[in-house]
């Protein structure tokens, strides 16, 4: 019963932390580290970090918020998705490439009225030889007060924010199974991830609680 009433606050915290503003907190004392976590929030402003490109002989054929219309299409990514792109990509080579999205990587929404999304977990998959690859992405919202993204939405690939804190949260979730093509997925981890990350970013940071309820999760 117990586990049952925590899942059922994370989802309200969850899902008020990415819909609507957040209330003013008063201001507290911040480690270099809480701050550089703090401003993944990136509520205004352009998101910097860590460059990242694609391999070369993929090209971005373009990036738009919300699920891909091609009935061919691949998922990956959060179960529970706040920001969901359709990205798409194509290989101009004579081999296949297999791309690997890593950890933190961010993609930032042209408008500043659009929500941003982070990706918690490396997503790897592999763009066929002289052909077009569509895929859903789905993200962890990273600013509150924003839109959620619409078909014509669109996105561009962002930097990795690789922060300490973050790498920390990172591997809380490495091998949960928060992901659409996970084995035996669960949404419910997906919402933690979701309300973890956002208490990382807009509050103390995760208390052993936290972690402890990320480690429970059921591992792939």
């Amino acid at each position: 019963m117990n586990t049952v009433l925590t899942c059922l606050s994370v989802l309200l915290l969850a899902t008020a932390g990415c819909e609507k503003e957040k209330t003013v907190r008063s201001a507290k004392p911040a480690t270099t580290a809480r701050t550089q976590a703090a401003n993944a929030r990136m509520a205004s402003g352009v998101p910097a970090g860590k460059s990242w490109q694609l391999p070369k002989g993929v090209m971005l054929k373009g990036i738009h918020g919300g699920n891909c219309e091609m009935p061919e299409a691949h998922s990956y990514g959060m179960t529970y998705a706040r920001v969901a792109l359709c990205v798409s990509l194509h290989n101009s080579s004579s081999s296949a490439i297999t791309v690997t999205l890593p950890a933190g990587l961010v993609f930032v929404a042209a408008s500043a009225n659009v929500k941003n999304g982070l990706v918690p977990r490396p997503i790897t998959f592999t763009v066929p030889a002289g052909e077009d690859l569509h895929v859903r992405i789905g993200a962890l919202c990273m600013n509150p007060g924003r839109e959620m993204p619409q078909g014509d939405d669109h996105y561009s690939i962002g930097p990795v924010y690789d922060q300490a804190p973050l790498k920390a949260f990172y591997s809380l979730f490495n091998r949960k199974r928060i992901y659409e093509n996970d084995p035996r997925r669960d949404f419910d981890a997906a919402i933690i991830a979701q309300s973890l990350f956002w208490k990382l970013c807009d509050s103390t940071g995760l208390t052993k609680d936290d972690i402890a309820l990320a480690n429970s999760l059921a591992d792939l």
